[in-house]
């Protein structure tokens, strides 16, 4: 933690406070035994124990603890109250919210964290990284500013990869033995939260509750944990299934033969085909994680002629050739599809193979 004050009015100050070495000082409070690898905890005696008392740091009012920090090295306090009836007004410049999977050792992480890394950033797609943010993909068109950024880097721990958008990111690295996927939040406008506003048009003032742009102020630093949590479940929910031992090369072959269903014959599917490729990408992105695809969305990015009776009847044939090959699998009495398991890791062998050179 540091804490730096600006010599010359208005005295602006500036507080950093690392949460994990809060968090050791709580450990240590409570006879916890743990571990630490830079900033990260490389063993924890009780983790159920230990995630409370990490939840407890985000219900202290630490505004309160600033105004006593800031008294003790702001001299001219007093005064500056007394002329102008105010004290400091704090917010955050910069939040930062990971969440740590901790592993016995470096070694069982190494073991599949190159694929995985290597697996989502060929997998993931522009339209992945904006519903990460809680962005509606229907108008991902009409950004105007914000670049969506991916990012590999190997630095001299191992693999780091990121995502940006609006100076807003998230990333995934591997620290000692820990997967640690982090949010960063600097641009807070970017989301929303739900203040209370004052309607005086009738001359009688009513309170509204309304969803607005979310400012710095630290009374919103609530928010920033709620919107860091749903982004970091989502990215997680959207990582691609992998395979730490080998190519699923049996499935693959076994897609490429026909099928036959019902006594019907399906036949089999080229993986290496240009529209297979396209479809295969299409169905693998997270968008269709929660509420899945239908035949709609699929033609409409694939086909210009989306509405075209003959690209109807088309999408239709290939959605029942998915699903006769076991890779996609139907919403009961809807039109709508998922990836099964092993479509997903079937599907993600494919592009990774055909779109990359592997990681060295």
């Amino acid at each position: 933690m540091f804490l730096k004050i600006q010599t010359w009015f208005p005295y602006n100050v500036q507080i950093y406070i690392n949460g994990r070495e809060y968090l050791s000082k709580l450990l240590d409070k409570n006879n916890i035994k743990y571990e630490m690898y830079n900033n990260s905890f490389s063993y924890i005696e009780d983790f159920e124990k230990s995630q409370k008392l990490a939840d407890s740091i985000l219900n202290k009012k630490i505004s309160d603890s600033f105004d006593g920090l800031v008294e003790k090295i702001n001299i001219h306090l007093p005064k500056i109250r007394n002329i102008f009836n105010h004290s400091y007004y704090w917010c955050i410049d910069q939040c930062e919210f990971a969440t740590d999977i901790n592993f016995k050792s470096r070694e069982d992480l190494s073991l599949f964290y190159k694929t995985l890394v290597e697996t989502t950033y060929f997998t993931f797609s522009s339209e992945d990284i904006y519903s990460f943010f809680g962005r509606n993909v229907n108008y991902i068109n009409t950004l105007k500013k914000g670049e969506i950024v991916s990012d590999l880097r190997n630095r001299y721990q191992g693999y780091r990869i990121k995502f940006k958008i609006n100076n807003n990111q998230i990333k995934m690295y591997d620290k000692g033995n820990n997967l640690r996927i982090e949010v960063t939040i600097n641009n807070p406008k970017d989301f929303k939260v739900l203040k209370t506003k004052e309607n005086d048009e009738t001359g009688e003032i009513v309170e509204t509750k309304q969803w607005v742009p979310m400012g710095k102020s630290i009374a919103n630093l609530y928010r920033y944990v709620e919107i860091s949590k749903n982004i970091i479940k989502r990215y997680i929910e959207a990582l691609p299934d992998i395979n730490i031992d080998e190519v699923p090369l049996k499935e693959i072959e076994r897609i490429s033969k026909r099928a036959e269903i019902n006594n019907k014959v399906y036949s089999g599917i080229n993986i290496l085909n240009e529209q297979n490729l396209k479809i295969f990408s299409e169905i693998s992105k997270g968008e269709y994680l929660i509420n899945g695809f239908t035949n709609k969305m699929i033609r409409k990015n694939i086909f210009e002629n989306s509405e075209d009776k003959k690209t109807i009847n088309k999408t239709t044939r290939l959605l029942s050739k998915l699903k006769a090959h076991g890779l996609i699998k139907k919403v009961a009495n809807k039109n709508k599809y998922y990836l099964t398991t092993s479509g997903r890791k079937i599907i993600n062998s494919i592009l990774i193979y055909t779109k990359k050179t592997l990681l060295t």
